[in-house]
């Protein structure tokens, strides 16, 4: 007789199929005792969390985690974080001992994850920070820059710890990181840059009058200065005194009105051999020219203040230093003359103190070439001439004796203008050819009476520059930069015109100003937010 089976009670399962089935739900429940079974099975811990996505186990937690359990607010978040520290850092003796052992591993786990140290130092420090710097010094050379002022070359308009403002989109779209120098930042190093060559994408012409930014044409060091003449302008100073003649204009000489505080200011034009600062007594000036007035700075007794020589006709020289010569040179006595017998020719040095200080006396006989310097101004035969009719009869007889050798550089003179091997070279290139050559102060280098003469008058004519040069005509693209502080200023009268090309921005503001260095950290706040013209 067969048996109806009974629909309430279930199918016989196969053998071995209820010891699966238990299995795998203990694993979907997560039963304590289960999981080293589970661990056993191979494949059924993935057929469990295959079979019921709702159901999650706590990692670490034997309870299973409960989807309907209320989110934790911020701050119960932020307790539970902190409970779980205090929790980890009791195990340790002191918090040094937790934070050492946090950190090692934490830096431990970040290695292993990026596979070694090499790929978690570039993926962590190298490629963030490198990024920083790249986006900072694109940003820096090619919209804004900010710079430091270390000299007191542009006193009174720009004061030493100022930090100044350049708007590098003034006059061009610069090119990325351009420029004839990289250096490393508060080191003297730096070397030639291969992105010098990139061209810039001009569109603004600078002017007469602004403050801008530039690169010095003979040592790529980057400068501010004012420009004082543009393309096209000549422009010449006798005795401190500008005059400035436009292309379509006539000469125009500034005026000059003392602006000087009492009591008088002083500035630093120095160092001494001691290492303490040098310094000088200042005069502040309204100069007005073409219209515009702006403030401007001297130095008392910063150029040559007297200076003379007479030159008799077979060739042979006197010269008066702090003292003219103004009596008979034919009474060696009277003057106190020095008569030195070189292998080279004859010169004569006035000795002593005393020699009064007066204008030389023009007409004493005929062949006599009488040059002196008289406040700063220089004068032939008595007459004021520019400072390059000075420099042509002074450097007569070096050209005349042709160029002269200096450890394998040849120095000679052309009219007014030096050569360096044949080619027209600049108070600044003459300094630096000088001294690559050995030739400079307090060397123990070994001169001939030849080179000493050429190196001497050299002095004269660099240092003479600080009051009178010119005069200078303005080619195409070229503009002639001046500090305000006229005696204390390596600018254009040293390394000549600046090019178009080499202007990098204007200087429009001062955002932060500090007493001294900036590296002092005393603000200087009257001159924070302040404006340049």
């Amino acid at each position: 007789m067969t048996q109806t089976p009974d629909p309430s009670t279930p199918p016989d399962r196969p053998e071995g199929e209820d010891d699966r089935v238990s299995k795998l739900i203990d694993a979907v429940v997560g039963e304590g005792d289960s999981d080293s079974e589970a661990g056993d099975m191979g494949e059924a811990p993935s057929l469990a969390e295959s079979a019921d996505d709702d159901k999650v186990v706590a990692k670490g937690n034997d309870e299973p985690a409960d989807q309907d359990a209320p989110k934790l607010t911020r701050k119960e978040r932020k307790e539970k974080h902190k409970l779980e520290q205090e929790k980890e850092r009791a195990k340790y003796d002191n918090y040094f001992s937790y934070y050492w052992h946090t950190t090692v591993n934490q830096l431990r786990e970040s290695i292993r994850e990026h596979g070694s140290f090499r790929a978690y130092f570039w993926h962590k420090w190298v490629k963030p920070v490198g990024s920083v710097i790249l986006i900072v010094v694109i940003l820096r050379s090619t919209l804004l820059d900010w710079n430091d002022v270390p000299s007191g070359s542009m006193e009174p308009t720009i004061l030493v710890g100022d930090r100044i403002l350049v708007n590098k989109m003034a006059y061009a779209l610069q090119a990325p990181m351009s420029g004839p120098k990289i250096g490393v930042p508060f080191t003297p190093l730096q070397w030639d840059n291969p992105l010098d060559g990139i061209p810039s994408w001009q569109w603004g012409r600078p002017s007469r009058g602004e403050i801008v930014t530039f690169w010095n044409p003979s040592t790529g060091i980057r400068m501010v200065k004012r420009i004082v003449a543009e393309p096209g302008d000549t422009i010449e100073i006798r005795g401190g005194v500008m005059t400035l003649t436009p292309a379509d204009g006539s000469p125009t000489t500034a005026t000059y009105v003392d602006t000087s505080t009492f009591p008088a200011n002083r500035t630093i034009v120095g160092k001494d051999q001691n290492g303490v600062d040098i310094e000088r007594q200042t005069e502040d000036r309204a100069e007005t020219i073409l219209g515009e007035t702006r403030s401007i700075q001297h130095i008392r007794r910063r150029w040559i203040e007297s200076w003379g020589m007479v030159r008799m006709p077979g060739g042979q020289e006197i010269f008066a230093i702090d003292g003219v010569v103004n009596l008979s040179i034919e009474d060696n006595r009277e003057l106190g003359v020095r008569r030195f017998d070189e292998d080279d020719g004859i010169f004569y040095r006035i000795q002593g103190e005393g020699i009064p200080i007066e204008r030389l006396r023009a007409g004493i006989g005929e062949g006599f070439v009488h040059l002196a310097i008289i406040g700063g101004e220089p004068f032939i035969d008595g007459e004021s001439v520019s400072h390059n009719e000075f420099a042509e009869a002074y450097l007569r007889p070096i050209a005349e004796k042709g160029p002269f050798d200096f450890n394998g550089t040849s120095i000679g003179v052309e009219g007014h203008s030096w050569l360096i091997d044949g080619e027209p070279a600049n108070a600044e290139q003459m300094q630096v050819a000088l001294a690559e050559a050995g030739f400079i102060a307090g060397s123990a280098q070994v001169q001939t009476q030849a080179q000493r003469n050429l190196i001497q008058r050299f002095t004269i004519l660099r240092d003479l520059i600080m009051s009178s040069f010119g005069p200078v005509t303005l080619g195409e693209n070229e503009y002639y930069m001046v500090g305000d502080n006229r005696n204390n200023s390596h600018d254009s009268r040293y390394f000549g015109p600046v090019m178009r090309s080499e202007i990098t921005g204007e200087a429009i503001a001062i955002p932060a100003s500090f007493h001294g260095r900036i590296r002092d950290l005393k603000p200087n706040w009257s001159r924070w937010f302040h404006g340049l013209d």
